[in-house]
């Protein structure tokens, strides 16, 4: 799977061609297992929201509505997610900034979590899939997709685990330790400067995020 600017796309190797064919091919995340993926439809900017859906991926050449599909008023309002490392669960990041943690196999909310403090455009659950990752934007901010915060939450509470804190630069990409220690955050500032955020994240039975620190 290759990620461009906003989409995931599952490519054939041995073919040397995108996997798929039509409106099923673009997804925002894959399951560790590789049987689901959230697919979207792309559409022109003057018809958003894309319209998204869970689909098996079983065979990534014919993917198709999955079996345990999200209900319609989940789908309806939602803009963003993420599989959890065990693929037991799914974040979900809703148009009303809220988060809720769907459950796969039980098919119903398991947790709701509070209001985010803008847009989410991005989620990430750490490998012991106890901390959620946001990122979120100022949407009346223009261009505000390439500079936003980061915000940590405890999966098991519903609970955020402090304050959002910016980045300062463009966006990069992020990932948790194999461990789920410490959240490495990348970012651009200007078109050759590069710098990084390393968050350490708290203990199991601490209800506060502790400081990161930040290098260039």
């Amino acid at each position: 799977a290759a990620r461009n600017s906003y989409a995931l796309q599952i490519w054939d190797v041995a073919a040397r061609k995108v996997a798929g064919a039509g409106d099923l091919t673009f997804y925002q995340a894959i399951s560790p297992d590789w049987k689901l993926a959230h697919g979207f439809t792309l559409k022109p900017a003057a018809q958003e929201p894309p319209r998204s859906t869970l689909l098996d991926i079983t065979d990534p050449n014919q993917p198709h509505p999955a079996t345990n599909a999200l209900p319609e008023e989940l789908m309806a309002s939602l803009e963003m997610a993420a599989f959890s490392p065990d693929s037991r669960f799914l974040a979900l990041g809703m148009r009303d900034q809220t988060i809720c943690l769907w459950n796969l196999a039980d098919r119903r909310v398991v947790r709701q979590m509070t209001e985010a403090g803008g847009r989410m455009i991005r989620l990430l659950v750490s490998p012991d899939s106890r901390r959620l990752a946001t990122y979120e934007v100022d949407p009346s901010r223009q261009r505000s997709t390439l500079r936003g915060s980061v915000r940590l939450w405890d999966v098991v509470t519903g609970q955020a685990l402090g304050l959002a804190r910016p980045h300062p630069g463009t966006f990069w990409d992020w990932q948790f330790d194999p461990d789920s220690r410490y959240l490495v955050v990348s970012f651009a500032q200007g078109n050759e400067a590069f710098g990084a955020q390393v968050w350490r994240l708290p203990p199991a039975n601490s209800p506060h995020a502790l400081p990161y620190r930040q290098s260039n």
